[in-house]
């Protein structure tokens, strides 16, 4: 707000009537004009920064409470029993596979009851395609004695009634860590889930 202040001081003083030497108010010069220019190209550019920064920031909190939405969304679908290709699935989850499609995962009914996601897509509820510039950075998920698996290929599946949780088609695996990047600004935002189904954005 002080730099403000002072900006609007200056251009005060910059389109105050210029008085000549006879008493009469007279033009502006050309210093004036040059100065007053600059310092509302200078303005815009700070404002314009500014903003881009801050939308970024919102992107990116955007895309991480979507990703939250739709894991508690696979939650409540496994609770509630909710058709999906004319059967009563066994569960509901969420696949990534960041190695082909960082910036897309993937809402799934686990129809056969083997806990992963049919490669063919036959299984398929919904792709979710992120906003322009975001990506799943990396995925990690840790064991019970704090090991950590990392691949390209992973996913959460809730079965139903509880719903147990399936963390990379291993009930022994305690979480999941997903890291989601603003590639324009580097910024990060994680995502938990833990084995009692709980989600969280950590940072």
């Amino acid at each position: 707000m002080r730099v403000l202040n002072v900006i609007k001081n200056r251009l005060k003083l910059v389109f105050a009537p210029n008085i000549n030497a006879a008493g009469k108010q007279g033009g502006f010069t050309l210093i004036e004009l040059t100065v007053s220019i600059a310092i509302i190209t200078i303005m815009v550019g700070l404002f314009l920064v500014d903003y881009h920064s801050t939308n970024s920031k919102r992107q990116l909190s955007t895309t991480a409470q979507t990703m939250v939405s739709d894991i508690r969304l696979a939650q409540n679908f496994s609770l509630g029993y909710k058709e999906h290709n004319s059967v009563f699935p066994y569960g509901w989850g969420l696949y990534f596979d960041i190695s082909t499609d960082p910036d897309r995962y993937v809402i799934f009914a686990d129809d056969d009851g083997d806990g992963l996601r049919d490669a063919d897509g036959n299984e398929d509820f919904k792709v979710v395609n992120m906003l322009e510039g975001l990506d799943i950075d990396s995925i990690k998920v840790f064991d019970s004695s704090w090991g950590t698996y990392t691949g390209a290929n992973k996913q959460v599946v809730f079965i139903s009634p509880d719903p147990e949780v399936y963390i990379t088609d291993n009930s022994d695996y305690t979480k999941m860590r997903i890291i989601l990047l603003d590639n324009r600004t580097g910024d990060e935002k994680k995502l938990e889930i833990n084995f009692f189904g709980l989600v969280e954005i950590i940072d």
